[in-house]
């Protein structure tokens, strides 16, 4: 869990942060026991839980359920946005994602929220 308290601090000012969190720990809790095979080191850990941060941010951006208008986020749909997007950076930053398909992934939230609503 010392992965997801490091993702706390950079996510704390985001309004969504301490929802996501909740959602993000009950899913770690629930693969518990594949947890040690996947985890190796803080290196794997912060890895394992930067990919559920952004599948968690993309859903709930996906959702409709934060858009002012289709297609356009509210408050809360734009900081569930950033967290998605700044996740995506560090799997980036982090040698897990390439360019292209960091690019991509940013493009599909997009298409998502445009598509949601």
């Amino acid at each position: 869990m010392q992965a997801l308290d490091w993702c706390g601090e950079l996510y704390r000012d985001q309004i969504m942060w301490p929802d996501l969190r909740t959602i993000i720990r009950l899913t770690l809790m629930t693969i518990s026991s594949k947890r040690t095979e996947i985890i190796k080191d803080d290196y794997s850990a912060a890895h394992l839980v930067l990919s559920i941060v952004v599948s968690v941010a993309e859903r709930e951006v996906g959702s409709g359920r934060f858009d002012l208008y289709r297609g356009i986020l509210d408050h809360d749909g734009e900081s569930l946005r950033f967290i998605a997007e700044e996740a995506l950076q560090q799997l980036r930053d982090g040698g897990w994602m390439e360019y292209n398909e960091w690019q991509d992934r940013i493009e599909q939230i997009d298409e998502r929220v445009r598509d949601a609503g």
